[in-house]
């Protein structure tokens, strides 16, 4: 038997000896989660690798994350194989569960486009902000009273928001004038508009009184009807100018900074692989970028760019368009419903066929009316600036005629030179003419300015009109500059050409007191007549309540004296004036503001802006509001506060001052950041509330202290087992609470013992905390 066994021995180990000298058919394939990384950057997770001998498989997701390009590399039912290869270096680490990447430029992808301020950012409906219901009438009043007359005039829009979708404006003008001879009154209606916007799809509609668009070639008109538009204009913080500036491959990871004229404006990082770099400078016309690109290694690139910033252009495949359909109204501010009869439409619209050539299109249709017209921007380069062309035909009551016009513009921070020239035929019509207005067939102008560091500033301007039956031409000419942020200097003088030749020039020095007060002398020429003014002034800083005012002396040939007081509150704003011009004597005052019912309060404010919030403190009085860190107010004693000149569609941050409230004052929220519609409001609540702290001294019904540390298990009235609150008795067997009046038990438990307290009766106290001696049974 042993024999038998020693033969089987023997002829197993020739079988494993034979067995190890032959290839192996075909690899195990193992399912590996490895740390991967290429050219040292880590992905943040594990990934899922098959590893079959010395060949790793990837899934595509994986690759692709990886910025690795697989135009040469296998691939089997979504899984790229990755093996050592020329540009292509594998490490697999079994002990650290590692797969280290290293691949060289032309094997990275990827279209990395790193986010740089200024390029901004799209809103969406969901962070648009609650409105509140509410209506608003906004008041201007004026009155005057002279030698021979007295006016008074009363300019009122009511806007209504909260009601369903959008917001509701009306406006009207009173005036009242009255002579020895006669008095005349007038009451008329101006703009009614409901309108409504969605920042998602970036349209806005507008039913009711509106103006036509247009483009910088054609004209526009008020009119009555329907305004459909899609535009950016409600993303105010996308900027649709931004364009690629650098594209290049990163073969390691790096940071890459983006001076513009000599500022960093930005920096961010750029993983391996192919990335692009997009740029909305904030500055108007030319400018040099500079990109410095260090990797890990600290290896520096520096590139050199030139850019050109102008709102003519828009992106790349962005467009916007807008439709007016409706009657063009008649004798605005004389009638309250003058339209015209024929329904008009008119149309316009822009698109960004590359980061350097927009083109734009206008139309206008009437029963009377067809015009049609187009026109493009095209920056050339940096350097050269921008150049514009338009073309546009019209046929109106059986005649046709044409318009065209050509422009160039450059500038950038120091100097800058636009030329325009637009000519249109006699028979040339649009919309505007059936108002009467009448078109110049040529217009010319040439502007031009440059700024020296040690000079100041130089400007100058040309413009020319051709009317059927007169020319009108005029020049001017001007200088300015400040000596040391204290005194400015300014020249101005300007000369209409041709046969009238009237010319007129002055010299103004600018002397600042402090921030709010300055005086100026001045010396004017008109058409051969000399006057020498004196001002000075008290400006009131811009949204600051307070009084300002000023006097205002003119010597000369036209004799006169201005003064005048202003006072500006949280309600209103109001100003008292006294003119003298020889002997004519004229007083008036002027007060502004709004009176609004709002979340059912009422409030005496200032002229309501573009968008409001009102800030709610839960009732507490006197607490510091803050809008974008600057105080703004103190709430008022339904712990109120209005801050009626948001800007619409703008993140805006408003905060309390936490330090101004009491100890026993609790507050989750200090700050909080808001997107209030156009033309509509918000509340933002910070929901204060007072603690009503109690600090109880514990003791057992025999006297002895409870344990420090006990467990302690609040349960309130109408709370459930799961919301009863845990805490522990502190040291002197001391309990802390807040908010006790709806305490309904306490249960203390200790590791040699437990007991119930029962709150005794108390009334409310105006104390931080209340301290209160308790037995515990």
């Amino acid at each position: 038997m042993s024999i038998l066994n020693h033969k089987h021995s023997l002829l197993a180990l020739v079988s494993l000896f034979i067995f190890g000298l032959c290839p192996a058919t075909a690899n195990t394939v193992e399912t590996l989660y490895l740390d991967v990384s290429i050219n040292k950057r880590a992905l943040p997770n594990f990934v899922e690798v098959r590893k079959e001998g010395d060949t790793f498989w990837l899934s595509e997701s994986e690759i692709k994350a990886l910025s690795l390009n697989t135009d040469n590399l296998a691939k089997q039912d979504g899984w790229v194989q990755l093996t050592p290869q020329q540009g292509i270096k594998i490490d697999y680490d079994p002990l650290s569960q590692s797969l280290s990447i290293m691949a060289s430029e032309h094997w990275l992808a990827g279209a990395q486009k790193p986010n740089i301020p200024g390029q901004g950012f799209l809103l969406t409906e969901n962070q648009i902000a609650p409105e509140i219901k509410g209506g608003v009438l906004n008041y201007d009043l004026f009155a005057s009273h002279d030698t021979y007359s007295k006016n008074i005039s009363a300019f009122t829009e009511l806007r209504l928001i909260g009601y369903g979708s959008g917001h509701l404006t009306t406006s009207f003008n009173n005036q009242l004038s009255r002579t020895p001879q006669s008095t005349d009154n007038k009451f008329n209606r101006l703009m009614t508009t409901w309108q409504t916007s969605n920042v998602d799809t970036l349209n806005t509609f507008m039913l009711g009184d509106g103006i036509t668009g247009g483009q910088s070639w054609s004209n526009q008109v008020r009119f009555g009807g329907v305004h459909l538009s899609h535009n950016y204009t409600v993303q105010p913080n996308y900027n649709i100018t931004s364009k690629p500036i650098y594209s290049n491959t990163a073969v390691l990871p790096s940071t890459v900074d983006l001076y513009i004229d000599g500022i960093r404006n930005s920096t961010q990082r750029v993983d391996p692989g192919q990335f692009t770099l997009n740029t909305a400078p904030h500055f108007s016309g030319a400018g040099n970028a500079q990109l410095i690109i260090t990797d890990i290694n600290g290896q520096q690139q520096k590139i050199d760019v030139s850019l050109y910033n102008t709102n003519q252009l828009i992106s790349k495949g962005l467009y916007t368009w807008d439709l007016s359909l409706g009657w063009l109204r008649e004798d605005y501010n004389e009638r309250s419903f003058g339209y015209n009869s024929k329904l008009m439409l008119v149309g316009d619209g822009r698109y960004g066929v590359t980061d350097n050539l927009t083109l734009t299109g206008h139309n206008e249709t009437n029963s009377a009316l067809q015009n049609i017209g187009a026109g493009y921007h095209w920056l050339v380069a940096p350097y050269l600036g921008v150049i514009q062309g338009n073309m546009a035909w019209s046929q109106y009551q059986n005649q046709s005629g044409t318009q065209w016009g050509a422009g160039w513009q450059w500038n950038n921070s120091q100097f800058s030179l636009s030329v325009n020239h637009q000519q249109r035929e006699n028979n040339y019509a649009d919309v505007a003419t059936q108002t009467g207005n009448l078109m110049p067939r040529k217009s010319d102008n040439a502007f031009m300015s440059w700024s020296f560091e040690t000079l100041g500033t130089l400007g100058g301007g040309w413009i020319s009109r051709d009317y059927p039956s007169t020319q009108v031409q005029y020049a001017n000419l001007s200088w300015s500059k400040t000596y040391t942020n204290f005194l400015t200097v300014s020249i101005n003088g300007a000369r209409e050409l041709g046969s009238r030749q009237n010319s007129s020039m002055y010299l103004m020095v600018s002397i600042p007191l402090s921030t709010e007060n300055y005086v100026s002398l001045q010396t004017n020429y008109d058409n051969k007549r000399v006057n020498q003014q004196i001002q000075y002034r008290h400006n009131l800083l811009p949204d600051k309540s307070g009084w300002g005012g000023g006097i205002t002396q003119q010597l000369g040939e036209n004799n006169n004296l201005h003064i005048d007081l202003i006072n500006r509150s949280a309600s209103n704003e109001w100003q008292v004036g006294y003119n003298r011009d020889r002997n004519d004597n004229n007083y008036y005052v002027s007060s502004n503001g709004a009176i609004g019912v709002l979340d059912e309060h009422v409030y005496f404010m200032r002229r309501l802006g573009n968008a409001f919030a009102i800030a709610d403190t839960s009732g507490v009085p006197d607490i510091p509001i803050y809008l974008q860190n600057i105080e703004v107010g103190k709430t008022d004693k339904q712990g109120r506060l209005l801050l009626n000149d948001l800007y619409g569609y703008e993140p805006q941050k408003i905060r309390i001052n936490a330090l101004s409230l009491s100890a026993d004052y609790r507050i989750k929220d200090t700050e909080k950041i808001i997107v209030p519609r156009e033309g509509n409001g918000t509340l933002v609540s910070f929901n204060l509330y007072r603690a009503n702290a109690l600090l109880l001294n514990v003791k057992q019904n025999s006297g002895i202290e409870i344990p420090f540390a006990a467990s302690v298990s609040i349960h309130r009235n109408n709370a459930s087992n799961d919301d009863v609150e845990k805490t522990l008795v502190g040291y002197g067997s001391q309990i802390y609470l807040e908010n006790w009046q709806t305490v309904q038990s306490i249960d203390v438990v200790w590791p040699k013992g437990k007991c119930q307290i029962s709150l005794p009766q108390m009334n409310d106290s105006a104390e931080a905390f209340v301290e209160k001696e308790v037995i515990c049974f």
